[in-house]
């Protein structure tokens, strides 16, 4: 008697599937970071020299809120 479904069939979508979520995950882990990244790399440097354009002062407002904000709401014991 033959299966309907193979098992290497079955196999492939669960790898699939682990690799979709785990694409997912990491994308999601990386978007904090990146606030990160960007005040430390650009923001602090210009606010320091005190050539922020209101703009630019306004992004780095919205990042170090993001970068405050975040950790707090991470459920970290997950």
């Amino acid at each position: 008697m033959s299966r309907l479904v193979d098992r290497g069939a079955i196999t492939a979508a669960y790898v699939g599937i682990g690799m979709a979520v785990t694409i997912v995950v990491s994308f999601m882990l990386f978007i904090p970071i990146e606030w990160v990244i960007w005040v430390l790399a650009f923001g602090l440097p210009h606010w320091s020299a005190r050539t922020l354009a209101p703009s630019t002062r306004e992004t780095l407002n919205a990042c170090l809120m993001g970068v405050v904000l975040v950790p707090l709401a991470l459920p970290w014991g997950y």
